[in-house]
């Protein structure tokens, strides 16, 4: 993965902080409309319209072949399946609404976009997702015939453990024995095990709309000793969990975590952070 953001000093990055808080400020003030337009430039490919994506995956109304006709049965042959197939990028652009995934340190967690726009659109193409996948012909399990295990970095979609009676797009992490993979959900920074049996393979047509979560590391903080104690840890989760957050991406380091800046309104959390490490180390 290239790295696409320079590295800023410290003096541009707190202009950047004060520019972004004053337009943060005049919209809230202005009470600026933030309703969505139904195309969305998202990620590194071309804009995406989801109107187009639901054309492609159920055909119009006079489509005699549209596969979701409960009078037809597809074989996983008429569906579009290839491994090959990859999942666009999310691409972050300075001052981008995000909130918090999964946290396992404040230097690798999960961010998921949350701009007004994508909400609105992520919100019709999961309701398709799930309109497709709630039938079941066209459900085939991702774990090949007579294999034992799902080979990692494998697209599926599986039920969202958060939401249920939702289906949601998931990669192969790891599979940890015969009966569970490790599953990363992409559109929601979640990381947990799912029954392998319970995976189902997705249709290339799913794989047009990029990931809406992505890894992330806060930049210009480091834990008092060699490793991230629970107390820091919890003190991060505790002032940016279910929170609305504006980023500002700086590089990418490990070829995927997004390191960054967030901002709470006025809160810098990167210096919420480190003032909470000196803290606790006097």
């Amino acid at each position: 993965m290239e790295i696409y953001y320079q590295q800023m000093r410290s003096d541009e990055i707190s202009k950047i902080i004060d520019d972004i808080r004053d337009k943060k400020q005049y919209r809230n003030s202005t009470n600026v409309n933030r309703q969505c337009s139904i195309t969305l430039n998202y990620g590194r490919s071309n804009s995406i319209d989801p109107k187009e994506i639901i054309d492609q995956l159920y055909g119009s109304n006079n489509n005699n072949n549209n596969i979701d006709d409960n009078n037809n049965n597809p074989t996983e042959k008429q569906l579009d399946f290839d491994d090959n197939v990859e999942i666009p990028q999310v691409n972050i652009d300075l001052g981008d609404d995000v909130i918090i995934g999964e946290i396992s340190t404040p230097c690798n967690f999960y961010l998921i976009k949350n701009n007004p726009k994508i909400v609105a659109t992520f919100k019709e193409f999961e309701e398709k997702l799930d309109q497709f996948y709630e039938n079941e012909k066209h459900r085939f399990q991702l774990i090949d015939f007579n294999a034992t295990s799902i080979e990692n970095n494998r697209y599926g979609v599986a039920k969202n453990p958060v939401e249920p009676h939702r289906w949601s797009r998931i990669q192969v992490v790891n599979h940890s024995d015969q009966s569970s993979s490790q599953c990363f959900f992409l559109d929601h920074g979640l990381l947990t095990p799912i029954n392998t049996d319970q995976i189902f393979k997705l249709d290339n047509r799913f794989k047009n709309y990029p990931a809406r979560s992505f890894k992330a590391a806060l930049s210009g903080v480091s834990p008092k000793s060699e490793f991230w104690s629970l107390a820091e840890t919890s003190f991060f989760e505790s002032i940016s969990k279910d929170k609305e957050l504006i980023i500002i991406p700086l590089n990418v380091i490990d070829n995927d975590r997004h390191e960054c800046y967030l901002l709470d309104g006025e809160v810098d959390i990167n210096t919420e952070i480190e003032n909470f490490i000196l803290g606790s180390c006097s």
